[in-house]
């Protein structure tokens, strides 16, 4: 081992109380940056999975498409995955619960079935268009049970001004008779916050398919640029044109869903989060780089006669800056591992806590699982790096502008000024203590400055 690196360890053995200070600095900074960025992913997964579980599974929803042309769609390249759905209709249930109670009935094909986000709670899929799996809540209304049969008269909705009532309309209205096999928690992608009670089957283009169309949903390979790429693949396809909210085609975007995988159709709301993170991110370093600094700047103080000694023996300004960066790399080297592990363990006990309260407060709501994210560890490892190598620069620079023989004699530490004035507000809010006190803030600006400093992010950062 260079003999520098072993002065430097055995400095770092014998100052044992500025060591640790340093390593816990170190460890609060890493704890501090992987709890941001793990905190940020875990709520981005929660959010990710109540817009799925609240309006589905998939960012464009093509409607009134072509059977021939449903095909297609999953084999464009720019779509990751697919699935055909139809809405069959509504059957009045007539469970005297309100004086609109309605069953919605949508089919989808296999992939629907395992790409929605269905929540059984007992039985199974729908395997064939004879199938069918309802809600758990319309048990107790129908007063049945799986493997039972169940008849629905189906049909559309129509509102009757006379009455200011919503019926099934009597037009094309069909008869289908299922077996119940399976049950369901609410489905909120499918009836959203309305009344209407759900069920699923199975999608049988021969049975379901009305006027040749179906509904098509798809997930894209990349989220990003969605309002191009749905009308791109329209186009590709061939769909039939007929003006829509964003273009030429008939589709839906799941915006919600959009929102939390970072490719928002409001540029605003993008720009929002990212500029939020950035800045606390930023906070966080700059308040770190001001803690660390000090304690290097401390620890470089300390050292100068040691410094001096070194350079008068032939220690080149280089070899010392190597020495102040071997220094921060092994602190480093100690208090990032801990940080990032204590970070983890600091953000999974507060979300322990924090799922608790939710579940207590608001009935249904998703958990919130911790997610570590292998980009956010990298992320937080990346910033402590850059914080460690900003707050070493300096007092490096520092160390190996010093003479040997000034250092030797630590003229360098003796300053003269004016002479410094009492305070006599200061003298009589805080007596000769608060008077003594001032001067030396006065006769160390710069170094005051940077505690100030560094105590003001940390409040900004705590509120």
């Amino acid at each position: 081992m260079n003999i520098l690196r072993a002065f430097t360890l055995s400095s770092l053995r014998k100052n044992k109380k500025r060591t640790i200070v340093t390593i816990i600095a170190i460890i609060l900074t890493a704890a501090m940056l992987t709890g941001v960025t793990t905190l940020a992913t875990s709520f981005k997964d929660m959010f990710i999975r109540q817009a799925i579980n609240s309006n589905g599974n998939y960012h464009i929803r093509y409607n009134y498409v072509p059977i021939e042309s449903a095909k297609y769609l999953n084999s464009h390249t720019l779509v990751d995955k697919s699935f055909i759905s139809n809405t069959l209709g509504y059957s009045e249930l007539n469970i005297n619960r309100t004086a609109e109670d309605f069953l919605k009935v949508v089919a989808y094909d296999d992939k629907g079935l395992e790409l929605q986000p269905i929540k059984l709670i007992e039985g199974r899929l729908p395997q064939n268009s004879r199938e069918i799996i309802i809600e758990q809540n319309l048990v107790d209304f129908l007063d049945i049970e799986i493997g039972q049969e169940l008849s629905l008269k189906i049909g559309y909705k129509t509102f009757i001004e006379e009455t200011e009532q919503t019926v099934i309309s009597d037009i094309e209205l069909q008869e289908y008779t299922f077996e119940v096999v399976g049950l369901t928690e609410r489905n909120l992608y499918q009836v959203g916050y309305s009344l209407d009670f759900g069920a699923v089957t199975f999608f049988d283009e021969q049975l379901h398919l009305q006027d040749g169309h179906v509904e098509v949903s798809v997930l894209l390979n990349n989220p990003k640029n969605t309002i191009e790429k749905a009308n791109k693949i329209a186009s590709d396809v061939k769909l039939p044109t007929s003006q829509g909210f964003y273009g030429n085609y008939n589709y839906f975007l799941n915006r919600e869903l959009l929102n939390w995988q970072g490719a928002s159709v409001n540029q605003a709301f993008v720009y929002f989060t990212e500029t939020a993170a950035l800045i606390i991110m930023l906070l966080v370093v700059i308040g770190a780089v001001i803690v660390i600094y000090n304690s290097f700047a401390i620890s470089i103080s300390e050292r100068k006669k040691q410094f001096g000694m070194l350079r008068s023996v032939g220690a080149t300004a280089k070899q010392i800056k190597r020495t102040v960066y071997w220094e921060g790399f092994v602190l480093s080297l100690i208090g990032v591992p801990i940080g990032i592990i204590s970070g983890i363990f600091g953000i999974f006990i507060t979300l322990k806590v924090a799922d608790s309260i939710l579940q207590d407060i608001f009935t249904g709501a998703e958990h919130i699982y911790l997610v570590v994210s292998p980009f956010a560890v990298l992320a937080a490892i990346a910033f402590m790096v850059i914080t460690i190598f900003l707050s070493t620069v300096i007092p490096a620079r520092k160390a190996a502008k010093i003479s040997p023989i000034d250092a030797i004699r630590l003229t360098t530490d003796i300053t003269t000024s004016k002479k410094s004035r009492s305070n006599p507000i200061a003298k009589f809010l805080f007596g000769i203590e608060g008077d003594i006190a001032l001067k030396n803030l006065k006769r160390n600006r710069k170094r005051y400055f940077a505690t100030i400093l560094s105590l003001f992010i940390s409040i900004v950062l705590f509120i």
